[in-house]
């Protein structure tokens, strides 16, 4: 049996469309959404691992260690393409002692003897490869939402520690495990 339609019903199926649309779109943009937090939420983490794990094997401060950790070019530029603003400012390259204390006298290559201030290096670099740690943070990253327009989140900070290993230099031979030039 075919029904027809009355005059009064003709509006119902379109007023319908719009309140059922409403909640799809609504849920549907809610997950593309959080889908892009959470990759920009993993993405940090994942700079901030790859970031501890450069400053591992290069030479304290070298200026490879930033670069590298947003996946940008590591011999020049100061932004990456992973993440729209993500730039070396945001990454903080830290040296602690075993107790967590920063390392603040920490140079490479290590200054000759007839540096006064040698004993001073020599005593930080000591205390780094006796159970120390390069601490790699992600700071200050904003994450922008699409829908609302104006609405941004800042990440928090995510931060990744490890224990020094090279250091830039093979033990004895003085070779540049790095792999990257200043």
């Amino acid at each position: 049996m075919i029904r027809k339609h009355h005059r009064k019903e003709t509006g119902a199926a379109m007023v319908e469309f719009a309140l059922v649309a409403w909640v799809f779109f609504l849920l549907l943009f809610g997950v593309i959404e959080l889908a892009r937090l959470l990759f920009t939420l993993n993405t940090l983490t994942e700079i901030a691992r790859r970031g501890a794990r450069v400053a591992a094997v290069c030479p304290p401060n070298h200026p490879a260690i930033r670069r590298v950790a947003i996946f940008g070019d590591p011999l020049a530029g100061t932004t990456g393409n992973i993440l729209p603003n993500l730039t070396t400012a945001n990454i903080q390259v830290k040296y602690l002692d075993i107790s967590g204390a920063p390392l603040n006298n920490l140079t490479y290559p290590i200054p000759a003897t007839s540096d006064s201030n040698y004993p001073t290096y020599l005593i930080d670099w000591d205390k780094l490869n006796a159970g120390g740690s390069v601490q790699v943070s992600v700071t200050g990253y904003s994450h922008k939402l699409i829908i609302p327009m104006d609405l941004t989140i800042t990440a928090p900070s995510l931060t990744t520690k490890l224990p020094p290993e090279a250091l830039g230099v093979v033990t004895g031979t003085g070779t540049d495990v790095c792999g990257f030039p200043p």
